[in-house]
């Protein structure tokens, strides 16, 4: 069976949908399997091929994908959890904002990855919030842990301002409105500080948030964070 994961993990980028929901449920038949057996080290490439899909067009493939990174955090043991780190915090804004989904069963499913999460990286007080679901103390407490994470998540936080759903776009500029950057040193991060700011306080008139209508230097700043991948 464990020879099923790199082509499993593959399809997981497959643009048909029941191929992407078939390839997580698959995957967590073997992951089941490798906990009996003991943890491998390409769980390190699962995890990195899941966070992806905390954002796919489809539900179920967010909700399986969530829960399947959070069974990932709980049997990951000696150095694959040292490695595993990084990607457990890198979960963070992702799946706090997802508790916003307008999808109630993948709202669930973040939340419980959330404790996961927080479990998984032995912050108490991040994952009794994630249990009760106080959002809004998340959103403070993510940010007043690491300052210098900043940055980061302001990167995580920008594509959901262009999402469909109206939850995750809410929940997006609220949690950049918290973070403390409105006397950065750089001129584009405190423009899009305080236009979304702004937009807190103005009521929308069109349904959607548009994320270049934020200043005129945004797109220098999206290019600046999503470099073009290298060929």
């Amino acid at each position: 069976m464990q020879s099923l994961l790199p082509d499993s993990m593959e399809w997981l980028q497959d643009a048909c949908r029941e191929v992407r929901v078939g390839s997580l449920m698959l995957l967590r038949n073997i992951l089941s399997y490798l906990e009996q057996k003991g943890s491998n080290p390409i769980v390190l490439q699962l995890a990195e091929k899941l966070l992806p899909r905390f954002d796919d067009e489809d539900s179920r493939v967010r909700e399986l994908s969530m829960l399947l990174f959070k069974d990932l955090l709980e049997i990951v043991v000696g150095k694959n959890k040292r490695n595993l780190k990084q990607h457990a915090q890198r979960s963070l804004v992702p799946l706090f904002l997802h508790m916003s989904d307008k999808v109630q069963r993948v709202a669930q499913a973040s939340q419980e990855a959330l404790v996961s999460a927080a479990q998984f990286l032995k912050w108490e007080e991040l994952k009794q919030l994630a249990r009760r679901a106080e959002t809004w103390k998340i959103g403070e407490c993510v940010l007043l842990r690491d300052r210098s994470r900043a940055e980061q998540h302001l990167r995580q936080s920008l594509p959901y301002l262009e999402n469909p759903d109206a939850s995750l776009r809410e929940a997006a500029v609220r949690f950049i409105a918290l973070q403390p950057l409105e006397n950065d040193a750089e001129p584009l991060v405190r423009c899009l500080v305080s236009q979304t700011i702004m937009n807190l306080r103005v009521p929308r008139r069109t349904s959607r948030f548009h994320l270049g209508a934020l200043c005129p230097w945004l797109p220098r700043a999206w290019a600046r964070w999503h470099p073009p991948a290298r060929t």
